[in-house]
């Protein structure tokens, strides 16, 4: 089992008590934190699918990388 600040929900805990704690002392008004939530998401999400995009692109250079290196040691 993961030590409690490896995981996810450790991040997200602390976030929103980041923000609920700037509500409290006026730094941020909720509409702000709603507007910060919605952006963050966006992000998350965008970063998200960059690295699905990416994963059959790095898998298959390293195929060509296995075959190019195992091609080489057979001379």
């Amino acid at each position: 089992m993961k030590p409690g600040y490896k995981t996810t929900e450790f991040y997200v805990a602390v976030v929103s008590g980041l923000g609920m704690i700037a509500i409290a002392f006026g730094i941020l008004s909720k509409a702000d934190l709603d507007n910060l939530t919605q952006a963050l998401t966006g992000v998350v999400g965008a970063v998200g699918a960059l690295l699905i995009a990416i994963k059959p692109i790095v898998a298959y250079i390293e195929s060509r990388a296995d075959v190019k290196a195992s091609a080489e040691y057979s001379k």
